[in-house]
């Protein structure tokens, strides 16, 4: 139901008025109203003729009709209901027949017109198309669609209806022409009271009132109903000043009319065309944010795909590490002992020295992999961030010396944390020592600290992190950053770019493992080295 809902909103036969709609309408109309109605003491004013008046005003009529008949053909054929049809058969109509009615003008495009009849055929045309038009607007606010049609029977159903239009356009011109003999006399020397008097003229307008009517009854009015409301307002106008209270060619209200007339015309077009440009405005917006969830989903794939692994790596090797470091206690203590027993033989204490020496290095190895795995107990208490991140910061840069300047950026008042004070401050030594080796001669190294509030971090990426408020740390440099193809597996144990003499590859594996152990996450950006870690707001 809602994929249906959202496609009929996408046609303005479907789509619901809102109260501004039907306030912009009104404005239109009230506007013309005022015009109409100042008008109205002057419509039998004599003007200048012009015989170029006919085929510009008519031709501007002719594309604008067409234009509209075309966009609601083109609705109808890609899903709006049959009612478009029927409107935009209308408009079609009207084109063909103002295409007629311009050809047979006296004085357009030849003294007595080009198609033949006499001299009542223009006025029979007029009648044709301004009593045609309000019929295919009554078919349009009395007919109520069943079911959608299907797309073969869309195209039927368009074929059918522009076969029979064309053969009723035909037919007209051909009883105006040569048919003209049969038809009551309307106009006489370019006077046509007899319109009025005959009853024809408010005929029209009877006929255009039905079908105003005919959209105000209809239980839900759509965006289109309420502007062809409009229009019927407005060919009311239109028909009052030329063809009922102006009486004759050229006069005020005979020129007035067509402007009315014109006015008209572009209402339905201008509506359509403003929705087509919303519409393409919103399909590039939805695409846009389409494209940006596919990236979202593709990075929060990559991104889970990524703890997968490492939290499988963690895994095999915190349970290596487990079973290395039961060992090596056993090699450690029974070394021990050998220190005791051979403490007065120098020689054998040096080699023993040696071999407590590679105990104890491979014990450090062992807890770091102990740290990625997560299988070493946390010990977290209440840490001053603020105190911990400036402590760091005088160790880092006297470690670091001159060359590279260490700072600090701490939010005031940055909250506390709770943490395990070791882990956390080794942690950011590793990532500090990782920022340093980024940098191939001078550079800076920036510590920062801030306080985010929940709803501002983007948990979307840790579907495992509980949302909330949390202080981050950052380490920022302005090395070289991390390549691209390196950036997805800086976290991963033993890999680095560096040589095996200059480091084992797991300090930022250690980070990561203590992280995911506190609950919080590592993350890593490009630029320049950039590591976040989150910790959670005591």
């Amino acid at each position: 139901m809602e994929s249906s809902d959202t496609t009929h909103a996408l046609y303005l036969d479907h789509k619901k008025a809102t109260p501004r709609t039907w306030l912009l309408a009104l404005a239109m109309v009230l506007m013309l109203f005022v015009v109409f109605l100042a008008l109205l003491p002057f419509v039998t004013v004599p003007l200048a003729a012009s015989t170029a008046f006919i085929p510009a005003y008519e031709s501007g009529l002719i594309v604008i009709e067409l234009l509209t008949a075309i966009v609601l053909l083109g609705q109808f054929t890609s899903g709006a209901g049959t009612r478009v049809l029927i409107l935009g058969c209308g408009y079609l109509f009207n084109a063909a027949i103002i295409v007629v009615h311009a050809l047979s003008f006296p004085g357009a495009f030849g003294p007595t017109g080009v198609i033949g009849g006499g001299a009542q055929t223009t006025a029979w045309l007029y009648i044709f198309w301004h009593g045609g038009f309000p019929l295919f607007v009554m078919a349009f606010a009395a007919y109520n669609e069943a079911a959608p049609a299907t797309q073969k029977g869309r195209t039927w159903r368009t074929l059918i209806a522009l076969t029979v239009l064309t053969c009723l356009v035909v037919s007209l011109g051909l009883v105006s022409t040569i048919g003209h003999d049969l038809l009551p006399v309307v106009v006489k020397n370019g006077n046509y009271r007899l319109l009025v008097e005959l009853g024809i003229s408010p005929v029209l307008v009877v006929l255009c009132i039905i079908a105003l009517v005919g959209i105000l009854r209809r239980p839900q009015r759509s965006v289109l109903d309420v502007w062809l409301c409009a229009v019927m307002v407005i060919w009311i106008f239109d028909i009052t000043l030329s063809a009922v209270v102006g009486s004759a060619r050229y006069d005020l209200g005979w020129y007035a009319g067509r402007v009315f007339g014109l006015a008209a015309g572009t209402f339905i077009l201008g509506v359509l065309l403003i929705e087509a440009n919303l519409l393409h405005g919103n399909l590039a917006r939805a695409l846009q944010d389409a494209d940006q969830s596919k990236e979202r989903e593709i990075a929060s794939r990559e991104e889970m795909a990524r703890g997968q692994r490492l939290e499988a790596m963690g895994q095999l090797t915190g349970g290596i590490a487990h079973d290395f470091n039961n060992v090596l206690q056993v090699i450690g203590a029974s070394i021990s002992l050998l220190k005791f027993k051979f403490k007065d033989r120098p020689d054998a204490i040096d080699l023993i020295e040696r071999a407590l020496t590679a105990v104890n290095r491979g014990a450090r190895l062992s807890g770091e992999l102990l740290s990625f795995g997560r299988r070493q107990s946390l010990q977290p208490r209440v840490v001053d961030v603020a105190q911990m991140v400036v402590a760091m910061a005088e160790v880092a840069q006297r470690t670091l010396g001159k060359s590279i300047e260490v700072r600090i950026r701490v939010a005031p008042e940055l909250w506390h944390t709770t943490a395990d004070p070791s882990r956390l401050e080794n942690a950011l030594l590793n990532l500090i020592l990782n920022a340093r080796d980024a940098i191939l001669e001078n550079g800076t190294i920036v510590l920062g600290a801030e306080n985010v509030r929940d709803g501002f971090f983007d948990f979307a990426q840790f579907a495992d992190v509980p949302t909330g408020d949390y202080v981050r740390l950052t380490v920022n440099d302005n090395g070289n950053g991390i390549p691209a193809e390196v950036l997805p597996r800086v976290l991963e144990p033993f890999f680095s770019t560096k040589t095996m003499a200059e480091g084992t590859g797991l300090g930022l594996s250690m980070v990561h493992g203590f992280a995911k152990q506190s609950n919080v996450r590592c993350t890593v950006n490009s630029g320049h080295s950039c590591f976040k870690p989150p910790a959670p707001v005591c």
